[in-house]
């Protein structure tokens, strides 16, 4: 408005007195484009300060403001204070934002600067949630780890299969140690949100597996991934190692547990480096199963240590036996790990060599399978059952012993 003073007859200058007023945020409307793979529609979410979606997904932003401005911008809350311009209707008291593809979580300021220079006070905060598309959730309920199972056995294989937007396949791989893996598809088209389960007999039988081989498997699914490309998950890796039919477990007569012989030394050898193979492989696998993980190459040098490690072990070992048959094993053993330390230290830099030095430790952990003795002798002890070659894989059988030997009568 504008004004004059009046006094005694005299009148002043006019005056002016002008009232402004700092840009403001009014309302911002979002419209978001979900990708594809999700298979939801557009939505559109009206007066918010807070957007939540999955990566990959389109978004669309009007803002209503108090009055035309002249410069609109978003400023991340991250280090490098990353900026994102809008789009302004000139003379109008609009802004936009148009085909912004969310990536990841982000906290932004919106900075309104009208044409006097007058900024808004304080900074409309906008804040954009972004979930990961998440990979299938898969769970084995059975066998739970790993089997010693008879080659005339079926394996029942049971479990479930989840996807935040949905699997279009999922199945189980097998193989034996050498070989490629087989795959068997279990099921498609699993809706999204819904558990899947799964139930599968395999029948090694039908497979023609032999005593002292080496099965493994391991399920799998597939989803969508955030670039629109089939995804495939895998779950661990599990051993089946099939047990000869005569293996023969009796109770020692023996008076005291004194010092192992030679041969039960070896046995117990063969057996721990069996168990830190088992350790190699699984790490190996977790590997290659995850090759986007950025310590890849430092996981893969302390794996690669490990395998010379068991190498080193297994050569001691070797120069100790003196039996042909064995030492036959023994070299296919140490064979099998030279190769396994190669193709490893070959993944550091190449991590598709992964691939073979899965194969090669597989094939040592299966010539280790053949050096252990078909017959053990369990002794009573005061703390537990001692064998010639139990371990935890034959512990089934140790515990339905009938053991007669209850008192030491020595003492």
């Amino acid at each position: 408005f504008t004004y004059h003073v009046v006094h005694g007859g005299e009148r002043s200058r006019d005056f002016q007195v002008r009232v402004f007023e700092h840009p403001k945020l009014e309302r911002a409307d979002a419209t978001l484009t979900y990708p594809s793979y999700t298979g939801q529609s557009q939505r559109r979410i009206e007066d918010t300060r807070r957007i939540s979606a999955v990566e990959g997904t389109q978004l669309d932003l009007a803002l209503q403001l108090n009055k035309p401005v002249a410069s609109a911008r978003l400023i991340a809350r991250n280090a490098a204070k990353d900026v994102i311009p809008l789009t302004l209707e000139p003379g109008q008291a609009q802004g936009r934002l148009a085909g912004q593809v969310l990536r990841q979580s982000q906290t932004y300021d919106l900075e309104l600067i009208d044409a006097e220079g007058r900024k808004n006070r304080p900074a409309a905060p906008l804040v954009i949630d972004v979930q990961p598309n998440r990979r299938p959730e898969i769970r084995v309920a059975s066998p739970r780890g790993d089997i010693r199972p008879s080659a005339l056995e079926e394996v029942r294989f049971e479990g479930t299969v989840w996807d935040d937007f949905g699997s279009p396949r999922y199945g189980l791989a097998y193989s034996q140690a050498g070989a490629e893996p087989r795959e068997i598809e279990l099921g498609k088209d699993v809706k999204a949100r819904v558990r899947q389960g799964y139930l599968h007999v395999l029948r090694l039988e039908e497979l023609g597996v032999k005593p002292d081989e080496l099965v493994s498997w391991f399920a799998w699914a597939e989803d969508i991934g955030p670039d629109g490309q089939v995804r495939r998950t895998q779950s661990d890796l599990y051993f089946a190692e099939v047990r000869p039919f005569d293996e023969i477990f009796r109770e020692d007569s023996g008076m005291g547990e004194g010092e192992p012989e030679a041969g039960e030394q070896q046995q117990g050898g063969s057996q721990r480096l069996a168990e830190l193979q088992k350790q190699i492989i699984a790490a190996t696998w977790k590997l290659r199963r995850e090759p986007e993980r950025t310590t890849a190459a430092d996981d893969t040098r302390v794996v690669r240590d490990s395998q010379v490690e068991a190498l080193n072990q297994a050569r001691a070992t070797a120069e100790r036996v003196t039996a042909p048959r064995a030492l036959a094993l023994w070299d296919d053993v140490t064979s099998a790990m030279e190769k396994a330390a190669s193709h490893l230290n070959d993944a550091v830099d190449t991590p598709a060599a992964l691939t073979e030095a899965l194969t090669a430790e597989q094939s040592a952990l299966q010539a280790l399978l053949k050096l252990q003795q078909r017959e053990t002798s369990v002794t009573r002890s005061r703390s537990r059952s001692r064998g010639q070659g139990g371990g935890q894989a034959n512990q089934r059988q140790v515990d339905q012993l009938d053991l007669a030997q209850t008192e030491n009568r020595y003492e």
